[in-house]
């Protein structure tokens, strides 16, 4: 059926129970990301209005690497819960290293956690905007 637009504060508990924190607000907006600011980019949203629109959950889950399967799941419990704790064993996160070929033709390396190596080389892509082409994806 597809994401549907939430509640802000519904949205906000959800930030929050994957350990985000609100970092800054400008003008109507909301800056949310991890303590340490490890998030390629900062989830961002309107503050100034009721519910948070279907799209920009979207993209913000494709920042945080969430499926929409695994949003439903968490904000459907009345307590929302980790990630982490509705993964099964096998879709915990682990160590990839991502090498890559960058607009020089310079051979670089990245290292991703991730449930697996689709999952990783998805997330690789969207944190790159797709501008590099992959060489291999190894599990550390």
């Amino acid at each position: 059926m597809g994401i549907r637009a939430i509640s802000l504060s519904k949205w906000r508990n959800f930030l929050k129970s994957q350990g985000l924190i609100l970092i800054r607000r400008n003008g109507g907006h909301e800056m949310w990301n991890l303590p340490d600011e490890s998030l390629k980019r900062s989830i961002t949203f309107q503050s100034h209005k009721d519910m948070v629109p279907r799209t920009i959950i979207h993209t913000n889950l494709q920042t945080l690497c969430i499926t929409h399967e695994e949003f439903e799941k968490i904000t459907k419990d009345k307590k929302m819960s980790h990630v982490d704790s509705i993964r099964t064993t096998e879709e915990k996160e682990t160590s990839f290293v991502i090498s890559y070929e960058d607009q020089k033709s310079v051979i670089r390396c990245i290292e991703l956690k991730s449930p697996n190596k689709q999952h990783a080389s998805d997330c690789f892509y969207k944190m790159f905007n797709y501008k590099y082409h992959v060489i291999s994806i190894d599990q550390v």
